[in-house]
């Protein structure tokens, strides 16, 4: 599910995409959430991204999978393209080869005379949570970063330290 508050939209996003399929419901073009190189194309209409026209820089963007997963972006740039120019909507790369963008949404513009992109870098919400089996020994606090990251840090603070 695509959710853009600044829109108030929510769309179901399709796991891959073809002609029929996108007639009904946006869809991932290429790549990947986890690859941060997502990339979502979907229709110029109401129910679509018809609305992506009054998107602004920065505005947020919540992707949110089956298994309740979030991935928070913000947009970071917002371009028009030649509607043939479909390499450049997916390949957008830095000199090391990494993605650019974490998520493209790309639409038609009014009339199809040409593509528009709107680029997303993606956010990492940081939280602390503190375990519910805290014993009161030693000081404990849980960090992490993000739904996604697949790493933790734990940081363990001895009584005679504090």
């Amino acid at each position: 599910m695509l959710e853009i508050p600044s829109l108030d939209i929510e769309l179901l996003i399709l796991a891959d995409w073809d002609y029929r399929k996108l007639s009904k419901s946006p869809c991932r073009y290429s790549k990947t959430a986890a690859g941060d190189d997502l990339v979502i194309c979907a229709h110029n209409c109401k129910p679509h991204f018809e609305p992506l026209r009054w998107v602004k820089f920065d505005s947020d963007m919540y992707l949110t999978y089956a298994d309740g997963n979030v991935h928070h972006y913000k947009v970071d740039n917002i371009e028009t393209l030649p509607p043939t120019n479909i390499e450049e909507m997916i390949t957008s790369e830095t000199e090391d080869g990494s993605s650019m963008w974490d998520l493209t949404l790309f639409t038609c513009t009014p009339g199809g005379a040409s593509r528009m992109a709107v680029r997303c870098v993606r956010v990492l919400d940081f939280q602390i949570e503190t375990p519910s089996d805290y014993d009161g020994q030693d000081r404990l606090s849980l960090l992490t970063a993000g739904p996604f990251l697949f790493r933790t840090v734990l940081i363990i603070v001895k009584n005679d330290l504090r």
